[in-house]
């Protein structure tokens, strides 16, 4: 697995001379996507990953066909039951560039993606407790320094993931929301919430 910028870097080496004081065998634990992984169309998830994590801007040139009397869809919460509902209503789509009838066409734009971190808030939540959890693996695998960083690697993965779940603002748009199957703006067909894997490599 070839570290990505979207990955974790868990730096417990005082731990480390604490526990293991003439130690001179050194592990590290990357946690995140594997290097060619990608989303059917060939999107690499760990790309998507960054985005979301960091945000971006994207630069649009235009030329997309958009209609503005669309009856479009989406998922709102009823308030007097407080179920989740298929809500619609009249507004923009984006259409073929074969539609036939009235229709308008973007001009040069900008997009902006908002930052939704999730590695970062899951380290930033979770790194105390992964240190505890990692002095426990190293005493409960009888001192085996190998396989306590993967005890923990599951551990991280399993937390990073959680954290995914969590991470529910900012909203995807109105435009986004119409292309996906549920709500949750970093969950549509939950590749890069499962591609998450985690490797121990010795230094």
């Amino acid at each position: 697995m070839k570290p990505t910028r979207v990955y974790c870097d868990i730096d417990i080496r005082d731990h480390l001379r604490k526990i293991f004081p003439g130690n001179r065998k050194s592990f590290a634990l990357d946690v995140g996507y594997h290097e060619g992984s990608t989303y059917p169309d060939g999107t690499s998830i760990a790309e998507v990953a960054i985005v979301n994590e960091y945000g971006a801007i994207i630069d649009h040139p235009g030329g997309t066909k958009y209609i503005k009397d669309a009856v479009v869809s989406h998922m709102a919460t009823d308030p007097e039951t407080g179920r989740r509902k298929k809500v619609y209503s009249v507004g923009v789509r984006f259409v073929a560039d074969n539609f036939v009838g009235n229709a308008f066409i973007t001009g040069p734009h900008s997009i902006v993606i908002p930052a939704r971190p999730f590695f970062g808030k899951a380290f930033e939540v979770n790194k105390t407790k992964w240190i505890n959890d990692f002095e426990g693996f190293v005493a409960s695998s009888g001192y085996d320094l190998e396989k306590a960083f993967k005890l923990l690697g599951a551990v991280v993965r399993s937390d990073i993931i959680a954290q995914i779940d969590a991470t529910t603002t900012p909203p995807n748009a109105p435009s986004t929301l119409r292309r996906k199957k549920g709500s949750h703006p970093l969950i549509d067909t939950h590749l890069m919430r499962n591609s998450i894997d985690w490797e121990v490599t010795q230094l």
